[in-house]
């Protein structure tokens, strides 16, 4: 299991403006094969920011995307096996497996199939969380990802060694969002003051350092 750590450097002066304009830093996870379209992590910025986290997840199953926020109802254990598939039902809305086999994925990929009957869930909210230690404190597991699967289809989640980081107001974990986030916000949330996003990637690497630049409006990488 491999664990990263990113430290974000903000200076005294930069630091007091975005406090007044209200903004948290947020981080968003990339996928291979579905959209980083939720706010994992969203805390108030320190001068020396420092977030870490292992490469473990669990999976979340949410009836729908509340106001723009996943609301999960169900939750399998927080260490879901990679290369395995889950069942979503079909008599009640929770979790079963892992299984192997044809329908599993590949190393690296989580899968679970929506076997609720369409008649009571026409579709469900899936997604992986995983957590994160933020400034020397453990953060709940988040949402990472949301996707609506209809009954009796499956959707698979490849986490990769990727971030998106950066500045916005009024925005709190498990937010449904757009990444970029200067492309707006779900229906429900209201953009506010926001940075431009910084795709980090851990590709080779750890524990990276990014500083905060006010000519940039965004996270740059430490000289």
């Amino acid at each position: 299991m491999s664990t990263y750590t990113l430290q974000l450097m903000i200076n005294s002066t930069d630091l007091s403006t975005l406090l007044e304009a209200g903004e948290n830093i947020i981080l968003a996870r990339a996928f291979s094969d579905s959209a980083s379209n939720v706010a994992w992590v969203s805390f108030k910025p320190f001068g020396n920011n420092s977030i870490s986290w292992e490469d473990q997840y669990g999976m979340y199953g949410a009836v729908t995307m509340s106001s723009g926020q996943i609301n999960p109802q169900s939750t399998t254990l927080i260490d879901v096996a990679s290369g395995m598939y889950y069942n979503f039902g079909p008599a009640t809305p929770v979790f079963t497996g892992p299984y192997s086999g044809p329908s599993a994925p590949g190393p690296g990929s989580f899968r679970v199939f929506n076997l609720l009957p369409p008649t009571a869930y026409p579709s469900f909210v899936f997604g992986l969380t995983q957590n994160a230690t933020v400034n020397g404190a453990a953060a709940a597991a988040s949402p990472t990802t949301a996707q609506v699967v209809p009954a009796n289809q499956f959707a698979t989640f490849t986490p990769l060694e990727t971030v998106y980081v950066w500045l916005q107001s009024g925005v709190a974990a498990g937010a449904v969002v757009t990444v970029p986030p200067l492309v707006g916000l779900t229906a429900g949330l209201t953009l506010q003051a926001t940075s431009r996003a910084t795709k980090i990637q851990f590709t080779g690497a750890s524990s990276l350092t990014y500083v905060y630049s006010s000519t940039a409006g965004a996270f740059v990488p430490s000289a």
